[in-house]
């Protein structure tokens, strides 16, 4: 579990975990909350995809929880589908043509800011901030 502040004072919680018993196909359920002042949206899967979402604020007082439900654009996934693969060939063709990856050094390092954020806090019990920016 993560808990995040952000600049402007938003709050956020990460909660993840992984299971995969042996012989059983991978977890591969998710569940998105967000949580405002006025109100709040939430997305799970696997599909059918629904969203929910509420609100407090008068324009909502006559439906003031919304639902909303979607089947995506069908793909293989989990190792099956080519999003990975393609991800590599994307990356490599930026680098044949001296362009921006999708995903650059930055995000990789931002990404490992954060997760050395999160060894560091749970080490130490303490919040630790989190720099961005090369």
């Amino acid at each position: 579990m993560v808990a995040l502040e952000y600049e402007n004072g938003a709050l956020g919680t990460i909660h993840q975990g992984y299971l995969s018993p042996a012989g059983l196909a991978p977890d591969s359920h998710r569940y998105l909350a967000y949580r405002g002042l006025e109100g709040w949206a939430e997305w799970s899967s696997p599909a059918p995809y629904v969203l929910k979402v509420g609100s407090t604020s008068p324009e909502w007082r006559d439906n003031p929880v919304r639902e909303f439900t979607y089947t995506p654009v069908p793909y293989v996934g989990y190792g099956d589908d080519d999003w990975f693969r393609d991800y590599i060939h994307d990356f490599m063709e930026a680098i044949r043509n001296d362009q921006e990856p999708a995903l650059g050094l930055e995000d990789a390092l931002a990404v490992a800011r954060v997760i050395d954020a999160i060894y560091e806090s749970s080490r130490s019990g303490r919040r630790v901030e989190v720099e961005y920016g090369l």
